[in-house]
């Protein structure tokens, strides 16, 4: 299924996402810490086969910055380096 790997490449050890569920019902719509690579599918994939929000929280300081993406029938793999920069994504599949 198409969706989004996320890893954290930043300085926020605590670092934590929100992917929106708009385009199917059955994701989670909570926050989840963000891993530091893509090893365990479990801690860094969403499946999402459409347009959604994804968004990065720091949750020491209160930052947050969000993007709306698409995997477009692929994965997106998406690197969060900081707050001041975009994200870094690769389309795999």
């Amino acid at each position: 299924m198409p969706g989004f790997k996320i890893r954290n490449q930043s300085k926020y050890p605590k670092l934590r996402a929100f992917v929106s569920n708009y385009s199917i019902s059955s994701g989670s719509a909570e926050w989840f810490s963000v891993p530091p690579n893509f090893d365990d599918p479990e801690k860094c994939l969403w499946a999402r086969p459409g347009w959604e929000v994804v968004v990065f929280e720091d949750p020491a300081s209160g930052l947050r910055r969000g993007w709306y993406l698409s995997p477009d029938n692929g994965i997106l793999e998406l690197y969060f380096f900081t707050f001041e920069q975009e994200l870094g994504i690769v389309k795999t599949k």
